[in-house]
C-alpha cells in the first residue's frame, strides 16, 4: 500500500518537474503554489504577463485550435491550469480536471451537496428530484399549460434549496449551477458548487475534504473560491443576507463567518487579493474590505449591486457600480489603507458612468486605464481621475466595431470578462467572438476571432489559451 502511494505521489512530482514556482504567471513554466494560487482571471487581475498566446484563430475553420472536448454538462465557469492539469467545472456539480496537452478528461469528480446528508435523507431527496424531472418533461412534452410547469418549477425550486438539483431543470437563473471558477494553490483544487458545498481535492481527484455550504441565492450565482494565506474565502448568499467565510485550506475546518454590513446582495462578482501596506486584504465585491486573518471587514461606501467582480491595481480599488434597474452607475475608486474599522479604506472618487445598463463582465486595468466593457461596447477610464478618455458609444466618436452578447435568452448569455494576455486585451463575448485589442487611446481592434458562445473568460499558459465555452473546454494555441 506504502509503495503504491509513493509511486503515485512520485508519478505526480515528475509531472510537475518542468513547471517553476517562481516564473511569472502565463508562462509555460508557471505552476501556482500557497504564495502564488491561481483562480478565476488568474490571480484576480486578468493579467498573464508571461503568455503569448497567438492572436488568430477559428473554431469553424479548425485553424489555431489545438483540441475541443465536450463537456458533460454546461457551465458559466471558466477553466484554471495547474502545471499539466486544465480543471473547469460542468452542471450540475461536476469538477473537471483534462490533460493540458490533448484535452483527454483525466478525472471528474461529482461535488455533490446530498452526499453530506443520512444517507436516507439523500437517498429521498434524489428520488424526489428524478420524479420532477419527469413531470416537467411530461407537462413540456404535452404542452402543458403554465400553471401547472409554474406548480412543478417550485418543487424544483424547493429541492434546490435542500442541495438537490439536476443539470435537466431550467431553473431560469442567469449563472446555471456551477459559476464558480475552481482555485489552486499548487497542491489542492477547491471548488464550490451552488447547490451549497465546498471541496478540496488533490491533484488526481481525490477528495480531501467537503462542507455543506449556504444556499447561493435567487439566480444561483456565486462568487469563485479565493485562496490567501493557507486559507479558502468564499462569498455565500447573493441575495439572501450574504455572509463571507474563511476555511483551512488543509482541513476545510470554518475559521470565521462574517456577515457583509449594510447589504441584502453580494453581487456576482468574486473577491480579489490586494496588498497593502498592512498586509495582504480582500476586495470584496460589495461594500468592504476584508482581513484574511480573522474576518474582519471594513466598510466603504462604493459597491457592485448586479455587476462583476473589482479590479485591483497596487492598493487600488476600481468598482463599477451597478444599483438596482440601473437607476445608478458609478465608477468609484477606493484605497486600501490595511488598517482596521473605519480607517481601512480611504475613498479616492466616485463619478457618474456614461455606459449602459449594469455589467456583469468585470474590468481590466491596464496601466493608469480602467476599461470598462458593457453590453457591446467599451469605455476607457482614468484610473486617478475618473474621467472618460474613450467611449464607443458617445456621439461624435469612432465606435469599436465591438458585438453584442447573446442575451439572456440564449443559454448562458452573460458577458466573459476580458483578460491582458502578453501586451494585448483578448475581449470575448458571449456569441463566441475574441476580439484582440491593443491597448492605447483609442483602443485599436488587432484581430476579431471566432469560437462558439460562451460565459467563461479565458486563462492563459504559454502559448496557449484555454476557454470553457457553454459545451466545451477549448484550448486554443500558437506555433
Amino acid at each position: 500500500m506504502f509503495r503504491t502511494m509513493f509511486i503515485a505521489a512520485l508519478l505526480v512530482l515528475l509531472s510537475l518537474s518542468a513547471f517553476a514556482a517562481n516564473a511569472i504567471l502565463g508562462a509555460a513554466d508557471f505552476l501556482p503554489t500557497p504564495a502564488q494560487p491561481v483562480g478565476w482571471r488568474g490571480d484576480g487581475s486578468g493579467h498573464f504577463p508571461g503568455a503569448t498566446p497567438p492572436k488568430a484563430f477559428d473554431l469553424g475553420k479548425k485553424e489555431g485550435i489545438a483540441w475541443s472536448t465536450a463537456m458533460p454538462g454546461p457551465s458559466f465557469s471558466s477553466p484554471i491550469v495547474v502545471g499539466d492539469r486544465v480543471f473547469t467545472m460542468a452542471d450540475p456539480h461536476w469538477l473537471i480536471c483534462c490533460d493540458a496537452a490533448t484535452g483527454e478528461i483525466r478525472w471528474k469528480a461529482d461535488v455533490d451537496p446530498l452526499t453530506l446528508l443520512p444517507v436516507a435523507d439523500a437517498t429521498k431527496l434524489r428520488a424526489d428530484l428524478a420524479a420532477v424531472e419527469l413531470e416537467i418533461k411530461a407537462l413540456q412534452d404535452a404542452k402543458g399549460d403554465a400553471k401547472a410547469l409554474e406548480n412543478v418549477n417550485k418543487k424544483a425550486a424547493a429541492l434546490a434549496e435542500r442541495g438537490a438539483v439536476s443539470a435537466a431543470i431550467n431553473y431560469g437563473n442567469f449563472f446555471g449551477l456551477t459559476n464558480p471558477t475552481p482555485a489552486s494553490d499548487g497542491e489542492r483544487v477547491y471548488v464550490d458548487v451552488s447547490a451549497g458545498a465546498l471541496a478540496a481535492y488533490d491533484l488526481d481527484g481525490k477528495k480531501l475534504w467537503m462542507v455543506s455550504t449556504p444556499h447561493s441565492g435567487w439566480s444561483m450565482g456565486a462568487s469563485s473560491p479565493v485562496v490567501v494565506d493557507g486559507k479558502v474565502v468564499q462569498v455565500f448568499g447573493a441575495r439572501y443576507k450574504p455572509i463571507v467565510a474563511g476555511f483551512d485550506a488543509k482541513t476545510g475546518a470554518k475559521l470565521w463567518s462574517t456577515p457583509i454590513p449594510n447589504t441584502g446582495h453580494a453581487g456576482s462578482g468574486t473577491p480579489v487579493v490586494v496588498v497593502t501596506p498592512a498586509g495582504k486584504r480582500i476586495a470584496l465585491p460589495v461594500k468592504g474590505i476584508l482581513d484574511p486573518a480573522d474576518g474582519t471587514i471594513s466598510s466603504h461606501e462604493a459597491w457592485n449591486m448586479l455587476g462583476g467582480s473589482p479590479a485591483v491595481s497596487g492598493d487600488r480599488i476600481a468598482y463599477l457600480v451597478n444599483e438596482y434597474h440601473d437607476k445608478e452607475r458609478f465608477f468609484a475608486v477606493v484605497r486600501a489603507t490595511g488598517k482596521a474599522g473605519a480607517d481601512g479604506a480611504t475613498s479616492l472618487f466616485s463619478v457618474l458612468r456614461t455606459s449602459l445598463g449594469s455589467n456583469v463582465a468585470s474590468p481590466l486595468i491596464v496601466d493608469e486605464h480602467c476599461y470598462n466593457f458593457d453590453k457591446g461596447h467599451l469605455e476607457v477610464l482614468n484610473l486617478t481621475t475618473g474621467a472618460v478618455e474613450y467611449t464607443s458609444i458617445t456621439a461624435g466618436k469612432k465606435s469599436l466595431p465591438i458585438y453584442g452578447n447573446v442575451g439572456s435568452s440564449a443559454p448562458y448569455g452573460r458577458a466573459p470578462s476580458a483578460a491582458l494576455a502578453g501586451t494585448n486585451i483578448y475581449l470575448p463575448f458571449g456569441d463566441g467572438r475574441v476580439l484582440i485589442l491593443e491597448p492605447g487611446m483609442p483602443p485599436k481592434v488587432v484581430a476579431t476571432n471566432m469560437l462558439e458562445p460562451m460565459a467563461g473568460s479565458p486563462y492563459f499558459q504559454g502559448a496557449s489559451m484555454y476557454v470553457r465555452t457553454v459545451n466545451s473546454l477549448i484550448c486554443v494555441k500558437g506555433k
